[in-house]
């Protein structure tokens, strides 16, 4: 891998001592008690240290703040000129959207149809499906799919109901009950 030169940064053998820019390396294994190429402090004498820092006096505490005098409030407000207004609220037309309160009813009212298509009144429930479905795409609403599930799920059912019918009808009439 090699070592870098602290100095030029160039990466040197593991067994160089010096660099060609004149940086000196410790040798293998050896510990200085400081960097190579550092020298130790020779400065003057160590801090001895000085006296504790005293301080001045501690707060002791004076007076509460007195304040000054209370407000005594300045002029009034004087105004502007008062709300002239705009034009009054006409209360325009805003047409009913419906979101997507069509098509959600479609489809839970075509799903209902389908899930009773053994019963007469899934009929009712599938004609009023067919009838939200059918407002929910023509005013080209949100929910675009939900209400073609809900039209979808009503003509299932309403065959159904017609298929189940036709084989009762069928069943009563070959057993000879011909008053029902």
């Amino acid at each position: 891998m090699g070592k870098k030169c602290p100095k030029c940064n160039r990466i040197l053998p593991d067994h160089a001592a010096s660099c060609v820019c004149g940086a000196k390396f410790q040798p293998h294994g050896a510990h200085l008690p400081y960097p190579v190429g550092h020298q130790p402090y020779q400065g003057g004498q160590p801090y001895q240290g000085g006296q504790p820092y005293q301080g001045g006096q501690p707060y002791q505490g004076g007076q509460p703040y007195q304040g000054g005098q209370p407000y005594q409030g300045g002029q009034p407000y004087q105004g502007g000129q008062p709300y002239q207004g705009g034009q009054p609220y006409q209360g325009g037309q805003v047409a009913y959207k419906g979101g997507a309160g069509l098509a959600i009813g479609s489809m839970v009212l075509g799903i209902l149809s389908l899930v009773l298509s053994c019963f007469g009144f899934s009929v009712v429930l599938a004609i009023i499906s067919l009838a939200l479905g059918g407002a929910s795409l023509k005013g080209n609403r949100e929910g675009r799919g939900m209400a073609t599930a809900g039209i979808v799920c009503s003509v299932i059912a309403f065959m159904v109901f017609l298929v189940l019918l036709l084989i009762g009808v069928s069943i009563l009439s070959q057993s000879g009950m011909q008053s029902w």
